[in-house]
């Protein structure tokens, strides 16, 4: 999830989640949420099949939480963990992870990234 400036982010104290859906659409897309110089919050959706390539952050961790939908996630070179509505995910920084939307229905989650560095801190792999 790459860096995200400060205008770049809704940055509101309050966002409905719903009516960001209902005004994107099920096509695969991302909305910025929140961008400081230490957090960026990203509210995604995947549709059905897509995927995220494996990738780590070398200085940075990351967590997900998935509102809507199925993901499959891969930490590491652990097994595939299948994630719900309500789950609450880890990557800490350094780990590999991928992800990748399962079954009929678009997959919708948030990736929390910290810190918000202005620098190359994804890295594919």
């Amino acid at each position: 999830m790459p860096y995200v400036a400060a205008t770049d982010a809704l940055n509101r104290r309050s966002v409905k989640i719903d009516n960001l859906v209902d005004e994107h659409g099920q096509q695969e897309w991302r909305e910025p949420l929140v961008a400081t110089p230490n957090v960026r919050v990203v509210l995604l959706l995947t549709p059905p099949g897509g995927k995220l390539a494996p990738h780590y952050h070398p200085r940075a961790d990351e967590v997900f939480h998935v509102l809507r939908g199925v993901g499959g996630f891969t930490f590491g070179d652990d097994k595939e963990i299948l994630a719900g509505p309500g789950t609450i995910l880890c990557a800490p920084r350094g780990v590999r992870h991928a992800l990748r939307a399962v079954g009929d229905e678009p997959f919708i989650w948030t990736a929390t990234v910290t810190p918000n560095e202005d620098a190359g801190d994804e890295q594919l792999g």
